[in-house]
């Protein structure tokens, strides 16, 4: 109360010159030391609660030395201890054996990436350890994180707890991170290796998630689950689009082109015993749409080493070369396309480059009218008129497919996706 007068109370104690003239010495001796007892209890006051408020948030002010940086107290190697009378700031990563914490450890929340490894930490004797506040949670800033490494073996074990703990006795925890209304969701889309964009099932805003946040994509196959970073969260460069159907100069009756557009990598589309001019596919989008990319898988041996790939812009129009690929193999190939308002998309092989074809891009003996095996084709691009979902984008790729959306399994849909956590 006294504090929030202070503005008022001084200015009143300030008399013109006129009286200061005419007072007497005693007076003005008087005078002098109700200004001073004035300052005293504002600038006191000020001082008590400047310190009850940093007692309680115990946020670090400029020019404030009582803190130490805690990231070179200590070696990898060693047992640390925060003494009673102490206050230690982790600024850095910081690695430590075993932490002991009887004054205050807190952590710097205005520094990105920080990571603490340590075998074992105890708070004890009043300690306290702080991680993020109620004011300044971790996460508020972009890129601030909290990462606790908890490593495998002690070299110098607690004589009670052992390793590989967190704990307190007669102490204070605090770890406070940013709210999230989700900490998990799923790939509403398939996620292919080397993608850097991943559609989620909720929207990044409505779960809380934040540019700097380290998210979790978990595997659906024989590849790993892997930790990446979110560096954006905006509308998606492009999708994959919806193939309506597909034809071909030539195909077995069991193995049609209708097989290239199944979503299933065990099916293919065969050209055996086609003519040098019917080793083409086309396949048709269902909207107009803005064409990025396509993607084919082929089987090997009977892959395309040589085949260039044309746009169409409606039905019955020129064809438009977009691009030529001379090092085909096996396995998927993904070729830029970046053209607007296309309808369908064909690829035509080169007859002669399909002799000799054989495993892993080397020369080998299947011939060129064996045909092609492909066992999918995948368009991406935006829809015409269409606004594009939002997805975060990672800093590094993904390096396995991931399974996103519902899938239809003998008339049944199942929702088969990886958990992005």
């Amino acid at each position: 109360t006294l504090r929030g007068w202070c503005p008022l109370l001084l200015p009143l104690m300030v008399l013109p010159a006129s009286m200061r003239r005419a007072a007497s010495g005693r007076e003005r001796s008087k005078f002098a030391a109700m200004l001073a007892l004035a300052v005293a209890l504002c600038v006191g006051s000020s001082f008590a609660l400047t310190a009850k408020r940093a007692e309680h948030e115990v946020q670090l002010q400029p020019g404030d030395t009582v803190w130490k940086n805690a990231s070179v107290q200590c070696s990898p190697d060693e047992v640390c201890t925060v003494a009673a009378d102490e206050r230690w700031l982790i600024t850095s990563n910081m690695t430590v054996d075993g932490l002991k914490v009887r004054g205050i450890l807190k952590w710097d929340d205005t520094v990105p990436g920080i990571t603490l490894s340590v075998a074992w930490l105890l708070v004890e004797n009043g300690g306290q350890f702080l991680v993020g506040s109620t004011r300044e949670p971790i996460g508020l800033s972009p890129g601030v994180t909290a990462t606790i490494h908890v490593k495998k073996h002690a070299v110098h074990r607690h004589p009670i707890f052992g390793d590989r703990f967190l704990s307190g006795d007669s102490s204070t925890m605090r770890i406070v991170g940013l709210p999230k209304a989700r900490t998990w969701t799923l790939l509403n889309r398939t996620a292919v290796a080397g993608s850097t964009e991943l559609f989620l099932k909720h929207e990044p805003a409505s779960m809380g998630w934040n540019i700097g946040d380290e998210v979790g994509v978990a595997t659906t196959s024989l590849g790993e689950s892997t930790k990446h970073r979110i560096v954006a969260i905006r509308p998606g460069t492009d999708e994959r689009l919806t193939l309506v159907s597909a034809s071909a100069g030539a195909q077995e009756a069991h193995l049609p082109a209708s097989n290239a557009i199944d979503g299933n990598l065990g099916s293919l589309w065969s050209s055996f015993l086609g003519a040098a001019d019917q080793h083409v596919l086309q396949v048709n989008l269902r909207d107009v749409c803005n064409v990025t990319r396509v993607r084919y898988h082929f089987q090997e041996p009977r892959y395309a080493p040589v085949y260039r790939v044309e746009v169409q812009s409606s039905e019955g129009g020129l064809w438009e070369v977009v691009a030529n690929v001379t090092d085909g193999q096996g396995g998927w190939r993904e070729v830029e396309v970046n053209r607007d308002f296309v309808r369908s998309i064909r690829m035509v092989v080169s007859y002669s480059s399909m002799w000799n074809r054989g495993y892993r891009g080397e020369r080998g003996s299947e011939p060129a009218w064996s045909g092609l095996w492909l066992n999918e084709a995948e368009v991406y691009g935006r829809t015409v008129g269409r606004t594009m979902p939002t997805v975060i984008v990672l800093d590094t790729p993904v390096r396995a497919d991931h399974m996103g959306g519902v899938k239809e399994v003998e008339g049944h849909h199942f929702e088969m996706a990886a958990e992005v956590v």
